[in-house]
């Protein structure tokens, strides 16, 4: 099948990678999960693309969406920021809670942020045994300037070695087992820095070989950022279920009409 891509702004995967030493000698599993620990709290700006994949027919389409993100990591919590430009939307979470603000006048709380903590949302949900049991290559390449790792790592879905894998291990076989024949993943890679253990782009591909998701964290900046990017707006509307109800109620008003 055809894999059609929305946006000429994505490009295919290889074509973001300089190549550079093949078939590093680390520990696949310990590097990854040591870059999860790491990213878990960082405080950073970044020019994210998601990519979704949808299926149109016979084919599948990558949907896109680039945004403006800010993020620190203070007292064990979150403060995030994205700005969206192609809605004209900013979402802010803080201590107080979630909100959005449409066309940098519209503002109000909502229910839930669904780009809050990023890039941890694209990987939160594999399980650790996954990542200990995958069969992994490792190249050193140059993403965005900065000299990183890419590991790739395949799973199986041969159920009879997965029951051995999690029966040696003394692992539930009935729990853990079955989330990874459910999550329908073949193929992860992590593209991770070399030096600072960030994560830099996370993409899961599935038994077919196409893309399902992936986020590329751009260029990241890694700093304190002013925390009044965070700060809850004034003069909140109300309180709105998502962003998106925000945007419906107020898409043809201006600050001459409201």
């Amino acid at each position: 099948m055809n894999n059609v891509v929305k946006s000429g702004l994505f490009l295919f995967l290889g074509a973001f990678f300089s190549i550079g030493l093949a078939n590093a000698q680390i520990d696949c599993a310990g590097t990854i999960l040591t870059a999860i620990e790491t990213t878990k709290t960082a405080s950073f700006s970044a020019t994210p693309t998601i990519t979704t994949s949808q299926r149109d027919g016979e084919k599948w389409e990558s949907v896109l969406c680039t945004f403006e993100y800010q993020r620190n990591f203070e007292d064990n919590q979150y403060l995030t920021r994205a700005y969206i430009p192609e809605e004209n939307l900013t979402l802010i979470s803080n201590d107080t809670g979630n909100y959005a603000i449409y066309k940098g006048e519209f503002a109000g709380e909502v229910l839930d942020n669904p780009i809050s903590v990023l890039p941890e949302k694209y990987y939160k949900t594999i399980p650790v045994k996954e990542i200990e049991t995958a069969q992994c290559t490792v190249r050193e390449i140059e993403y965005n300037s900065v000299p990183c790792y890419e590991i790739t790592m395949e799973s199986t879905y041969d159920t009879k070695r997965l029951e051995r894998i999690f029966t040696a291990s003394g692992k539930n076989w009935n729990v853990d087992g079955q989330k990874i024949i459910a999550n329908q993943t073949m193929k992860r890679v992590f593209i991770i820095g070399k030096e600072d253990k960030i994560i830099r782009a996370v993409y899961s591909f599935n038994k077919d070989g196409i893309l399902k998701y992936g986020i590329d964290m751009g260029d990241v900046v890694i700093k304190e950022n002013d925390a009044e990017l965070f700060a809850t707006p004034s003069n909140l509307l109300g309180k709105f279920l998502t962003p998106q109800i925000l945007i419906m109620k107020y898409k043809d008003k201006s600050s001459f009409s409201s």
